[in-house]
């Protein structure tokens, strides 16, 4: 279980991403955003940025800032077809004895069909999917996110309104999404929160993993 441990560690700072193309959305006065077709715009181009911060537990205040964007597509050996997705991650750490800035980058790859929405990640023996959201989006439905991994789970909690203070919207009717897991040897769980919007994509994220907790922020959004 530990290459398990591994990349839920790399996905809970990474997060996960998936595909489908473009819907349409309109504003209405007060700026809210109401949303229609697909979940999760994936036409070349789209992007999303993302801000957060978080305090360890020796004061080292962490801000990460992610960028996320639709490059490309690609087939893969058992001939389904995957949408290429970058994610350019900087991090800045603050502290006492710290002061430290570094990017890290990353590729995943993105896949739809009938019931769920997938993001994959490569490993030595190909594509590691996780189902993110399941289709139709139905309040209270759950479903097991990795078929050989019975430690993590996933449920639709609700459909709910998202502020992003950022960029001065909000997102009506988002579809807000727990996916959790109990780390390998404790009771302690690793949880993570989703919201979708109809023709917008992901527009907040949030993270729980032992004492740390924190939001990931959307501060800009590009859809093609």
């Amino acid at each position: 279980m530990k290459k398990k441990n591994a990349l839920w560690l790399v996905i809970t700072i990474a997060f996960v991403f998936t595909l489908v193309s473009c819907g349409d959305d309109s504003t209405n006065n007060d700026g809210t955003e109401t949303g229609s077709g697909d979940w999760l715009p994936m036409n070349l181009g789209c992007s999303w940025t993302f801000k957060g911060k978080y305090t360890d537990s020796f004061n080292n205040v962490t801000t990460i800032t992610q960028k996320y964007e639709i490059v490309g597509d690609t087939t893969t050996g058992d001939g389904l077809n995957y949408k290429e997705l970058d994610l350019n991650q900087t991090y800045n750490v603050k502290g006492l004895s710290v002061d430290t800035t570094w990017t890290t980058y990353k590729r995943q790859y993105l896949y739809k069909d009938s019931q769920f929405y997938s993001s994959g990640v490569q490993m030595v023996g190909g594509l590691e999917c996780t189902k993110v959201l399941k289709l139709p989006v139905t309040v209270g439905d759950k479903w097991q996110p990795d078929d050989s991994d019975s430690l993590s789970m996933a449920e639709t909690l609700a459909l709910e309104s998202v502020t992003c203070d950022s960029i001065g919207k909000t997102f009506s009717s988002c579809a807000k999404v727990l996916n959790y897991r109990v780390n390998e040897g404790d009771t302690t769980y690793v949880k993570k929160y989703l919201w979708f919007s109809q023709g917008n994509g992901i527009v907040k994220m949030s993270v729980e993993s032992g004492t740390t907790k924190f939001d990931l922020d959307l501060i800009g959004y590009t859809i093609k």
